[in-house]
């Protein structure tokens, strides 16, 4: 689904690249049939950055409150920021 693709993109971002997007919206999401791409990583910053968590939290909040306006709304924020820091 959308929904679990995009938690899961900002989750590899974060553990495998260690980047953290910065400027995520649903506006940052090119979808072709089936293939996503995700884009606009000119606001990327490393995830040692010191306002990474600051920017991991608006990322997150922002793509919770795109799919919650259209009824999916499987995690909150806080969930979600708690998972990505396991």
């Amino acid at each position: 689904s959308d929904y679990d693709w995009t938690f899961d993109i900002i989750d590899i971002l974060l553990r495998k690249a260690k980047l953290v997007h910065a400027d995520l919206s649903e506006f940052n999401i090119f979808k072709n049939g089936e293939e996503r791409v995700l884009f606009d990583m000119g606001s990327a910053v490393l995830s040692s950055h010191p306002q990474a968590q600051e920017f991991l939290r608006r990322d997150v909040s922002n793509m919770v409150r795109f799919f919650r306006k259209r009824g999916i709304a499987k995690t909150d924020a806080d969930s979600w920021m708690e998972e990505l820091s396991r």
